[in-house]
């Protein structure tokens, strides 16, 4: 039996967000090229959390710097799609600037939160199932890249690459509030869903990071990273380790680990371009970070 090939991250810095993403893809350009080769529908996903504060969501230059390297890739049709949480998801097309992508690179803008939704289960209180729906655009799409930010989160310790595509493609604003059932139950839910709505293509735009009150109210961090990786579990693991977040401790990521989606174990993975440690920090946690992980610990944890 061979063994599974581990996974591999690249990681670039600068000054330039466009630069750093375009440079942390053309140093996994294999996977990336497989990954959009023969697709019909290319969607990429960035983060608005909130259609009022750019600090919390993904900076129209980072989608550029994806755009720049699988436009020439591929002619297939590429949309940009979001729903976002808080505030109409056209205001943060506006506001943020994602109009201008329809003339450069010839994408389509999309609302998630008004799209054909289809039921999917997840966890609620003391184990009951819930309903929630899921954009069919989302689910069909055969190339989903997700543009996410490092930040903190209120409920489970980070928000980075697969929890920005899982949440935003819940459809509607009420459909999201429901995946909040708990800290355990959120979890379980977002690694119960991965197998059918995870990123093929994981970017992580780290020019400026959010500590403390993420994802939306916490406090910057300057970082000037970016982060590539056809491997979303990986590629938020490396992400978690930058932010000095053991990946141990967000439960939905691990629990995607543990089902053999993707590699959380940092000595386990291959990262190039620059080395983790000449850029990580010690992000301030959330308040509520100690509640947040007590549901790991309860029988104890390896």
């Amino acid at each position: 039996m061979t063994s599974k090939a581990r996974p591999t991250v690249s990681l670039t810095s600068g000054s330039s967000r466009r630069d750093n993403v375009r440079r942390a893809l053309e140093l996994v350009a294999g996977s990336i090229e497989a990954a959009v080769a023969g697709k019909q529908l290319i969607m990429i996903k960035p983060n608005f959390v909130v259609c009022y504060r750019q600090m919390a969501a993904t900076h129209v230059d980072a989608v550029r710097g994806v755009l720049d390297v699988i436009r020439p890739m591929t002619g297939s049709r590429i949309i940009i799609a979001e729903g976002a949480a808080m505030g109409p998801t056209a205001m943060g097309y506006l506001l943020y600037g994602y109009r201008a992508l329809k003339r450069e690179y010839g994408v389509e803008l999309v609302n998630l939160n008004r799209d054909r939704r289809q039921s999917m289960e997840i966890e609620g209180r003391h184990g009951a199932g819930k309903q929630v729906g899921v954009s069919r655009t989302a689910l069909a799409a055969d190339c989903r890249i997700s543009v996410a930010l490092l930040k903190t989160h209120d409920t489970v310790v980070a928000t980075l690459t697969y929890k920005n595509m899982a949440m935003g493609v819940i459809s509607g604003v009420m459909n999201k509030r429901r995946m909040h059932q708990g800290y355990a139950e959120i979890n379980r839910s977002l690694a119960g869903l991965a197998p059918r709505l995870a990123p093929h293509v994981a970017v992580i735009d780290g020019m400026t990071g959010m500590e403390g009150n993420g994802p939306a109210k916490g406090t910057a961090v300057d970082m000037g990273v970016a982060l590539a990786g056809t491997d979303f579990v990986a590629v938020d693991a490396v992400g978690a380790s930058l932010m000095g977040i053991d990946p141990r401790d967000m439960g939905y990521l691990w629990l995607c680990h543990e089902a053999g989606l993707g590699e959380a174990r940092l000595e386990h993975i291959d990262v190039v371009g620059e080395k983790v440690g000449e850029h990580a920090r010690d992000f301030r946690r959330h308040p509520e970070f100690a509640r947040q992980v007590e549901h790991l610990h309860i029988g104890g944890r390896e």
